[in-house]
Order: structure tokens, then sequence, then C-alpha cells
């Protein structure tokens, strides 16, 4: 089997972007002379939570934020494209899969990092072989690489797997591991061959980029640099571009209501795949009690919860993908745990714990989206005889997924590139986010048979399985997937907004600035 270019294009998710201050922004504003050339981005972000981890080096980072910058800086090999969902070539001009065990990629001729060194096969392979075994933070997903072999023509690499799962690299090289650092690269330091190149960092503060000249695509970047900006707050970031102090934010359902109707800021939606849920250590009692669980997913007011932080904006969750992911939505499974407090306590009796217990849930501290979730959760379990402690955390991943302190967690799983990360990294064994590390080993098993799919339709079966598991044995208690946003001047134009996962939806090489900017 041999498949060139767009192949195996897995979460065939139709994702659709309305877009209020985009659309054709850009292309109008360049035919009137209107971009500056000279102009820097300020982009708010919290660079203090857990959602960032201040490593700034791909097989270093800990975070789904860290990509916010770490895109930029290094690029990626594959682009995933969120109006087709399919992989895309980027750094890498094509790709072929070879076997289902065998992978070859090709770079596009004569690109530079950063530092002035070649981005061929022989930094591709350097590159890899770091990533794929430990420390590497990517060596769970990049560890099935079994060895990477330059191509005579100095821009090719073979790539060799130790399991059937070509087909699902395409769009694992579309995330942090297909992000390439130059051998000079550090923590401290960054270099990659994205389209911007790092200048400076002060550590939960500000980060600086600039636009690198020797970009495959510089031509059409339009930003002179970006400024990444802390701020504590999705509701102060919003209120900062309002006032002008800033000219982007990641949106937040609530958060955005002072850009409703502001004459000066638009705001870019999107239907995508991130969901709020409740992340259980299914090691602990009573939490490793399947009726426990399934009480549970009966007790929790997903619409409650969802109205409450983005009113309007969401789609409930059922399961860990949304609707619009064809090939990996099970619709059987829709109502199989409905709002019933009546229900809850049939569970509850069947699983033969008494009433009342207590738990512990670890929300993200100073963040009052997630100690709203908690508080509704609370009252919720209250109703079946479940008291439960708030106990936030400045550092979740020590907290509760290291240290095992708490029952579970109010939190947001970001989309990945690839769907099967979902299942990979919290169904499976020895993962961070499998806190109970105690699941099915037939989820495995499902996994597996969709890594050696060649197509999305040849991995639906194992989808299937693998959902209905979880599901069934109710491993998690799925909330709601929000509308994403992303808040800006008006004199932020694009005519590609790519806005797919929290923290990964802006391609800023894509985005400009009018003339407009005072």
């Amino acid at each position: 089997m041999k498949r060139r270019f767009l192949v195996a294009a897995f979460g065939a998710a139709i994702v659709a972007v309305s877009v209020t201050g985009g659309g054709t922004a850009l292309a109008q504003s360049k035919s009137k002379g209107k971009i500056n050339p000279n102009a820097r981005l300020e982009f708010g972000m919290n660079m203090g939570g857990g959602g960032f981890s201040q490593r700034l080096q791909p097989d270093r980072m800990t975070a789904i934020c860290d990509a916010i910058v770490g895109s930029q800086v290094f690029g990626t090999l594959v682009r995933r494209d969120v109006k087709t969902n399919k992989p895309v070539p980027n750094l890498a001009e094509s790709w072929d899969i070879v076997d289902p065990s065998t992978f070859k990629i090709t770079l596009r001729k004569g690109l530079t990092f950063q530092d002035g060194t070649p981005l061929d096969a022989a930094a591709l392979k350097r590159d890899l072989d770091l990533k794929r075994v430990a420390p590497s933070t990517l060596a769970p997903t990049l560890g099935v690489i079994s060895e990477v072999v330059p191509d005579a023509d100095g821009r090719t690499v073979t790539i060799k797997l130790s399991q059937p799962v070509a087909g699902i690299m395409p769009l694992t090289f579309a995330g942090r591991e297909g992000m390439i650092a130059a051998a000079s690269s550090t923590d401290q330091k960054p270099v990659g061959a994205g389209p911007f190149k790092f200048d400076s960092q002060v550590v939960g503060q500000e980060i600086k980029v600039s636009k690198f000249p020797n970009y495959w695509d510089a031509k059409n970047v339009k930003l002179a640099g970006i400024d990444y900006k802390n701020l504590d707050t999705a509701q102060n970031g919003v209120l900062a571009v309002v006032a002008g102090d800033l000219d982007m934010v990641e949106g937040a359902g609530q958060a955005n209501a002072p850009a409703e109707n502001d004459p000066n800021t638009a705001i870019e939606r999107a239907t995508g795949a991130d969901y709020w849920k409740l992340n259980l250590n299914t090691s602990k009692p009573p939490l490793d009690n399947v009726d426990f669980r399934r009480a549970m997913n009966y007790a929790i007011d997903k619409k409650a919860i969802a109205e409450a932080l983005f009113p309007g904006n969401y789609e409930l969750a059922t399961q860990s993908y949304p609707k619009t992911f064809v090939d990996q939505y099970q619709k059987d499974l829709e109502g199989r745990y409905p709002y019933s407090v009546k229900k809850a306590k049939e569970a509850l009796a069947k699983s033969g714990v008494k009433t009342p217990v207590t738990l512990t849930v670890v929300p993200p501290a100073n963040n009052p989206n997630f100690q709203r979730f908690a508080e509704i959760v609370q009252a919720n379990l209250k109703e079946i005889g479940v008291e439960l402690t708030i106990a936030p955390s400045t550092n979740l991943l020590q907290t509760f997924f290291r240290d095992k302190q708490g029952d579970f967690v109010t939190t947001l799983w970001p989309a990945r590139p690839d769907p099967s990360v979902t299942i990979q990294r919290n169904f499976t064994p020895n993962q961070v986010t499998n806190s109970g590390n105690n699941l099915s080993l037939e989820i495995p098993t499902a996994l597996a048979e969709i890594q050696a799919a060649d197509t999305p339709a040849a991995a639906r079966a194992g989808y299937k399985k693998a959902v209905n598991i979880i599901v069934d044995q109710a491993y998690e208690v799925p909330i709601f997937f929000p509308v994403l946003s992303n808040v800006h001047q008006k004199y932020v134009v694009s005519d590609d907004w790519q806005v797919y996962g929290s923290c990964q939806g802006v391609d800023f090489s894509k985005v400009a600035i009018t003339t407009k900017k005072k």
C-alpha cells in the first residue's frame, strides 16, 4: 500500500467557522494597501496557570497552551486545515504511507533554522530521535518510531514504526510532534524554522517573537512580530481588548460579553472538539466502583453547567467527541446518561456505597469558570448524599495527576490534531492524564485497531469499541463542548482564521494589522 500526500485524514469533523471580523478582510486590506508591515500584535494569555508550562522546547513542553508560542517559533511539519479537517503541507511538502509500519516524509527545499543551520533530513532525524525516547514528553506518541533513516536526496526521511500506525502520522506531525528544533535550541532560547523567531522572555510575564525573514512562506507573513502578554483571567483579557490595551485574546463564554456589542472589536467563533469534563481517579474508592461512577454521570446537570459558563454557546457532551466527528461519534450513546436524580440514586443503591460520603474535587486555582463548575457539581452531588470538598490547585499536573491528591478534577481536555490521542492519553495505561491507570484492557486493543486503519472509515469500528467501553464504564463525566472564540480589535484581520482548539487555534502567520491601529 502506498498513499501520497493527504492520507488518512482522521478526525473528519465538520468545523463551522463564523467570521465576524475576518472573512476576506486580509485580502481586502492588501488590495487597499492598508496592511502595516511594521505592526506587532499584542496577544494576551495566562502565563501563570497550569495551561502554560513556561517550557519552550517541544520535547519539554507539558501543557497544551505551550503550543501557542511553539507553533509560531517552530512551525509544524504538517498543518491541519480546520475547514477541511485534512492534513496539508507546511514545512513538509509531501508524505507517503509506504505500508502500515512505514512512513516517508519529504521536507521543502532550502529550509533553514533561525540560527542559519539547515533543516534537512539529518536535522529531522536528530530531532525525532531525541523526541521518541525519555525524558521527552513526546515519547508517548513518538515512541512507536523504531528507526529514522535519511534518504539520499537530503530532504526525505523514512520512518520505521514498531506498530502499524502509519495512517495517523500526518495528523500526529500537525501537533507538537511536528515542531522541529535546531540543535542549538533550548528551553531558554528556542530555535526553530517557523514564521517567527524567538527574541526574549520574562518568565510569567512576557514573550517576544519577530518575523523570521527566511521562513519558507515569509512573503505572506504580514506581522512584524508578536508580544505575548500575561493576563490573569479571560474576563480581564477581553476588557483589555475593548479598552485598546491588547490586540487579541482567546475568548471564553461569558467573558466575551463586553465585546459583543463593542463597535471596535470582533469575535471569531468555531465549533471545536475541546470538552469540559470531570477527570476521575478511578483507582480511589468509591470511584473504583462502576455503579458509583454511573451515579455521578446521572447526577450532574450538564446543561446547567454549560449555561452558567458558555450560555447558548455549547454542545452537551455524551462522550469524548462532538457530533461533527462523524468517524468517532456514537449516536446510539446520546441518551445513555440523562440528568436524573432518580436514576442517580438507583445506581448509587446498586453500587452498595453508603451515604453520606465525602469526595474532593481539585479545580484550577484563580479561574472563576472552573470554580463555578465545581460549585455546580458540588450542589448536584449533594442531592444524592455525596458531600464535595473544593480544593483548588495552582498546579493540577502535580497535585492531582502526579501526587494523586483529590478524587477528581474539573478540567478541559483540549483537542489534538489526531483524535485518537484523546483515547490514548485519557484511557490507556501509564498516561499522565489517566490518573486511575486501571481501565479496561480492551481499550488499548481498540486503539491499536484505530491506529492501524489507513482510512477514516476503516477506523470507525475501533472507535465504536473504545467509545462504547468508555461510556458504559463511566470512566469520565463529559460535560460540554464549548464554542471556541478569539476576541480582537477590528484592525486585526485575517482571511484564514484557524480556530480549532484552546490555546492552539490561531496561526499568527496568517494574521495582519492594518494602519487603523493607532
